[in-house]
C-alpha cells in the first residue's frame, strides 16, 4: 500500500507538470526545440533522459518474425520512431505521432515513479523494495547505495564491468582453478545461452503449501518461496546452467 501510495503521488506530479504543457510539447517542430520545452518543466531533466529509451523500446509483438510484417513495415515503423519530433502533414499521421510521443511521455513518468517508490532514498516514506521482500539482508550491489538502503557492498558480476545484471542473464558454471571444481556466477546474454544451456526453474513443490508460513518461521523464506513460486508459475528460469561443466549426478532423473 505504501508503494501504491508513493507511486501514485509521483505520478500525478509528473502528468501533472506535462499535462499543463502537452500542447506545447506535442506541437514542437523539432527535437532541439521539444527538448527546450521538457526542460523548461520543473521535473524536465529527470523525464528527458528516460523519454528515448521508453521510445525506443519495442516488445518483440510489435515487430512479429513472420507473416506478411516484413523489411519494408519494419522500416516503416522504425522511421516513425526516429522522426516522431518531425511534424506530419497527414492529420491522421499527425494525431498518431502525438499519441505516441505522449505515450513514451507517460512511460517515462511512470519508470521514474516506480523506481522513486521502490527505493528508501527517493522516498519520503523510506519504502524499499528488497528491504521489504527480504528483510534483514546483506544487498550486494555494483553501485555504491545511500546507508538508507541497508548494508551493502560492491561486487563485480561479470568478466567486465560494463556487463551489470541487467544486460544479460545469471549463468552457473563450474570452473577447474588449482585442480578443484569450483562455482562460477556469470552474467551473459540469455540468446547466448538457450540452445547450449540449461534453463533452471525453481520448483517449490512440496514447499508450496507452507508460503502462508508462521511470522516464527521468518518473512524472509515467506517472501522467498513466494518469488520461486512467481517464477515456477511463469516458467520463468532464474539462471542457466552449463551442464557441460557440473559434476556427475546433477541432473534429476524424476
Amino acid at each position: 500500500q505504501g508503494h501504491e501510495e508513493v507511486y501514485g503521488r509521483e505520478m500525478e506530479t509528473f502528468m501533472g507538470e506535462l499535462a499543463s504543457r502537452q500542447e506545447s510539447l506535442l506541437s514542437a517542430a523539432s527535437e532541439a526545440e521539444f527538448a527546450d520545452r521538457m526542460m523548461a518543466l520543473p521535473s524536465g531533466n529527470v523525464l528527458l533522459p528516460l523519454l528515448y529509451p521508453m521510445l525506443h523500446w519495442l516488445p518483440s509483438c510489435a515487430l512479429p518474425s513472420s507473416g506478411s510484417y516484413g523489411a519494408v513495415e519494419r522500416g516503416q515503423v522504425l522511421g516513425r520512431l526516429v522522426h516522431v519530433f518531425r511534424p506530419e502533414a497527414s492529420p491522421a499521421q499527425e494525431a498518431a505521432r502525438h499519441e505516441l510521443l505522449w505515450q513514451a511521455l507517460r512511460c517515462a513518468a511512470q519508470y521514474v515513479s516506480s523506481y522513486r517508490s521502490r527505493s528508501a532514498a527517493n522516498n519520503a516514506l523510506g519504502l524499499d523494495d528488497v528491504a521489504g521482500a527480504v528483510p534483514n539482508s546483506l544487498r550486494m550491489s555494483i553501485h555504491n547505495k545511500s546507508k538508507d538502503n541497508g548494508t551493502q557492498f560492491p561486487v563485480m558480476l561479470a568478466a567486465t564491468v560494463h556487463r551489470t545484471p541487467w544486460h544479460g542473464s545469471a549463468e552457473l558454471r563450474f570452473s577447474h582453478q588449482k585442480k578443484k571444481k569450483r562455482a562460477v556466477i556469470d552474467v551473459r546474454l540469455a540468446a547466448e545461452m538457450w540452445h547450449s544451456h540449461v534453463p533452471v526453474v525453481p520448483s517449490v513443490g512440496a514447499a508450496s503449501g507452507r508460503l502462508d508460513v508462521t511470522p516464527e518461521e521468518g518473512a524472509r523464506e515467506a517472501s522467498w518461496l513466494r518469488y520461486c513460486a512467481r517464477l515456477e508459475r511463469a516458467q520463468q528460469p532464474f539462471l542457466f546452467a552449463d551442464g557441460s561443466t557440473l559434476p556427475e549426478g546433477w541432473r534429476s532423473e524424476a
